[in-house]
């Protein structure tokens, strides 16, 4: 907290999106306010022992679907200014952030992962 101006303004915040029929749970939506404009992003906690592909994934994917339901929600266009991890492990603390514009190749690599999903029992049936 002291060396960025993230205030936490949202924990466990549970989202199901329709469109994509997936769903889970945000770790904390927080109000960035390091510029004159304070901008809302995404915060993940992790403790694994590092920050892999998947979970850059994970956050792009949440990123859109709270963009989705916000805008919904409000009845305005949302979009949010990018994911934080933050990784605690064994007292190292780590902090990674991927502004939003970097988000859309991660959250196509998700879509086309639930797109294998959804046929993946049709394709296991046309080899038995």
């Amino acid at each position: 907290k002291k060396n960025n101006r993230l205030n936490i303004v949202a924990t466990e915040v549970f989202l199901v999106d329709a469109e994509m029929e997936t769903g889970g749970c945000i770790d904390a939506l927080a109000l960035d306010e390091s510029d004159a404009a304070p901008v809302l992003d995404l915060v993940d906690y992790k403790t694994g022992k590092g920050v892999y592909a998947e979970a850059v994934c994970q956050v792009a994917t949440y990123t859109v679907f709270t963009e989705r339901l916000l805008s919904e929600a409000w009845g305005t266009p949302v979009l949010l200014g990018g994911a934080h991890i933050l990784r605690v492990r064994n007292g190292v603390f780590v902090h990674r952030y991927w502004p939003r514009s970097m988000l859309t190749m991660p959250y196509n690599a998700f879509t086309w992962a639930r797109a294998l999903h959804a046929v993946r029992w049709d394709i296991e049936r046309m080899v038995k």
